[in-house]
């Protein structure tokens, strides 16, 4: 079910794998005197259950909102998710933002690894304690930021701690990026990333010229969990009216 704070112009915020809709709290906070801020737990996230079609599922939720046009927000998975919204019905979304989020794999070669890589996480997932997959997921380099602020870090290990393991495999699954096509921008996107995340440092400055760039410092890729207020700033910028 959609959460809603604030008036103004409808932004759907879309969180991260392990994620839930509170890891907005922050960035929502910041920006709700001027938007109506949407989130949600994303299927197999929190109470949330499995779905086989999750656009389908967002569209009627947007529908029985009446949110005929708005703006997105996504992060990571999340990101990948909103591409795959936008491609399905462009004309609904007005501006897109992106946070650590993968554009898509081009090659054959490229989605059989990450398939491989996808079905190693579910694996462990079914075979591991929740609180060692997790700490084994944001112990990958890309988080480092997050694994120095001891503070932060478990304040984000508690809310994933009560995941359900079901969920979060078919999560993994469904929305694995061997089955995402390339995200073809057609109009101006945001794409933010964070100074320490090299690998999405290195995609996202090369992008083409619709793509508007922005890098936040001392952040990896959990950029709206470590920096939410530069994020917000960011997004706030960039957003305008519809």
């Amino acid at each position: 079910m959609l959460s809603k704070v604030g008036d103004g112009a409808p932004v759907l915020f879309l969180h991260g794998f392990l994620g839930c809709k509170e890891d907005w709290d922050r960035i929502i906070f910041e920006l709700k005197k001027e938007y109506a801020c949407y989130s949600f737990d994303l299927p197999g996230h929190g109470n949330a259950p499995c779905s086989e079609d999750w656009e389908k599922d967002i569209f009627q939720h947007l529908d029985k909102e009446g949110i005929s046009k708005l703006h997105v927000v996504g992060y990571s998975m999340g990101g990948r998710l909103a591409m795959r919204l936008i491609q399905k019905e462009p004309k609904r979304f007005a501006k897109k933002v992106f946070l650590s989020a993968h554009l898509g794999l081009t090659s054959s070669d490229e989605k059989n690894k990450r398939k491989e890589q996808t079905d190693k996480w579910a694996l462990m997932i079914q075979s591991m304690p929740m609180e060692d997959f997790i700490s084994y997921w944001y112990g990958q380099d890309l988080f480092v930021c997050l694994k120095e602020n001891k503070e932060l870090f478990k304040e984000v290990f508690q809310k994933r701690s009560t995941q359900n393991k079901e969920g979060l495999v078919h999560a993994l699954r469904t929305m694995c990026p061997s089955l995402q096509g390339y995200f073809e921008m057609r109009e101006e996107c945001l794409f933010v990333f964070g100074e320490k995340d090299l690998k999405y440092q290195q995609l996202y400055t090369t992008l083409p010229s619709p793509a508007r760039i922005a890098s936040i410092k001392m952040s990896s890729h959990a950029v709206p969990i470590e920096k939410p207020e530069e994020c917000s700033k960011i997004i706030k910028q960039f957003l305008g009216a519809l």
